[in-house]
């Protein structure tokens, strides 16, 4: 559950650029976050867009191979259409 707290006053805002050059946004008269709090969310978003990155990775691998299965079937079809074309008897499959 969750609640807003709205405020018609504007709050000071404050600017902290860490020593890694990350910036964290404070309101004035707060403390600083902690150096290892920092840290493990910037590890933590780091680890997210690997795994982001990853998924999109392997979503395009499951087009490229769905691309190759169409064109092969795409290529199978033509042969055995040009096959019968010219002449040659067609395949048939018995089922058993």
């Amino acid at each position: 559950m969750s609640t807003q707290a709205q405020s018609r006053a504007a709050r000071k805002l404050s600017v902290h650029v860490d020593e890694h050059g990350g910036f964290h946004v404070i309101q004035l008269g707060e403390a600083l976050p902690k150096p290892a709090a920092i840290s493990l969310r910037e590890q933590t978003e780091r680890q997210a867009a690997r795994l982001r990155q990853q998924a999109v990775d392997e979503a395009a691998v499951q087009v490229g191979r769905w691309t190759l299965s169409m064109a092969a079937l795409c290529a199978a079809a033509l042969r055995r259409g040009e096959a019968e074309g010219r002449g040659a008897p067609r395949e048939t499959y018995v089922s058993s």
